[in-house]
């Protein structure tokens, strides 16, 4: 009998230790003011954040994005020009996954701005309770033509 009930207690803490090792719970955080969700599972209060951040903040990653990005020729010629808005999921690593358009503007500058994105080192991760999370960030990139920059 107590051999029976230590083998089911060690499949249960194995099992266990699976689900954590696979944990896909994803954190919301988002630069566009109004558009912050985060799920109620695993947070330890409303009014908590799991912040995930590019290194050196916000400011350097739009200094990193301006250093980089390149105008479409096709865009500048049609002087489109107006917000894109991109998510990205920042791993539990650092990495940047899953980048997506939320809105464009156009295939052109959808596409720089993708590519932008895809060129970020790694970010710090989000954290909960000291424990490295996925999190989605929502990134506003603002591409202005008269002044040949992105801001935000």
């Amino acid at each position: 009998m107590k051999k029976s009930l230590l083998a089911v207690c060690l499949l249960v803490l194995a099992f266990g230790a699976k689900a954590r090792q696979n944990d896909t719970t994803l954190y919301h955080s988002s630069l566009v003011p109004g558009e912050v969700s985060i799920p109620a599972v695993n947070a330890p209060d409303p009014f908590f954040e799991p912040v995930a951040e590019y290194p050196g903040g916000i400011s350097n990653l739009y200094q990193y994005f301006t250093a980089r990005f390149q105008y479409p020729a096709k865009a500048r010629k049609k002087n489109i020009q107006g917000r894109v808005i991109v998510s990205v999921v920042v791993e539990k690593d650092g990495r940047i996954s899953h980048a997506a358009i939320e809105r464009g503007i156009s295939v052109e500058l959808d596409k720089e701005a993708l590519r932008l994105v895809a060129l970020s080192p790694k970010w710090k991760p989000g954290t909960v309770n000291g424990q490295p999370v996925r999190v989605q960030r929502t990134l506003p990139i603002n591409f202005v033509l008269a002044s040949n920059k992105i801001s935000y």
